[in-house]
C-alpha cells in the first residue's frame, strides 16, 4: 500500500513539473514564468527582463531540419542557464523565443547579463534580445511590451545585438 501511494506520488510531482517546465528544453513554461514576474512586478521589487529571439532560425530549420533545431534551442537554454546566476530564471515564450527574469537587477546589470551570453554565442549562434527594467508603477504588460520593443529594436539594428530600454 505504501509503495502504490509513493508511486502515485511520484507520478503527480512529475505531471506538476511537466505543467512547469518546457517540455523541449526544461525552462519554465511561458505561463509559467508570466506569473512568476507578474507575482514579483506586484510586490514592486527591483527587476529586469531580457526577451531573446535566435537570429535566422526559421532558415536553420528549414535547412537542417527540426531535429537540428531542437538540438540548438537545448543548447541555447543549457548553456545560458549556466552563465546567469542563482536566482534568475529562465523560460521559453514559444518556439525561439525566451524569456529571462532577474531579480533584484536593474537594467545596466542585466545587460552586463546579457553582454557576457552574447559574447559567450559569437562563434556559435547569434541572438538579439530586448532589456528592461521592472519599474515600481510597472504591471506585466508594460514591462512585457518595453522588452518586446527592445528586441525589435535590436533587430531593425541588424542582429547578433541587444538594445535596452529602461
Amino acid at each position: 500500500m505504501l509503495q502504490l501511494a509513493a508511486s502515485l506520488i511520484s507520478i503527480s510531482v512529475k505531471n506538476v513539473s511537466n505543467i512547469w517546465l518546457d517540455s523541449l528544453t526544461g525552462v519554465l513554461c511561458a505561463g509559467y514564468i508570466k506569473e512568476l514576474i507578474s507575482s514579483y512586478i506586484s510586490r514592486k521589487k527591483q527587476g529586469s527582463v531580457a526577451f531573446f529571439d535566435l537570429d535566422n532560425f526559421k532558415t536553420l530549420n528549414d535547412t537542417h531540419g527540426h531535429y537540428t533545431g531542437d538540438q540548438l534551442l537545448v543548447d541555447f537554454c543549457n548553456t545560458i542557464k549556466r552563465k546567469v546566476r542563482k536566482g534568475d530564471f529562465l523560460g521559453r515564450l514559444g518556439g525561439d523565443e525566451f524569456i529571462l527574469f532577474m531579480p533584484k537587477t536593474d537594467a545596466l546589470e542585466a545587460s552586463c547579463v546579457v553582454d557576457r551570453i552574447q559574447r559567450y554565442f559569437k562563434s556559435s549562434m547569434t541572438f538579439s534580445c530586448g532589456v528592461t527594467g521592472i519599474r515600481s508603477e510597472d504591471s506585466f504588460e508594460d514591462v512585457y511590451k518595453r522588452a518586446d520593443e527592445a528586441l525589435y529594436l535590436a533587430k531593425a539594428n541588424g542582429k547578433n545585438r541587444f538594445e535596452v530600454i529602461v
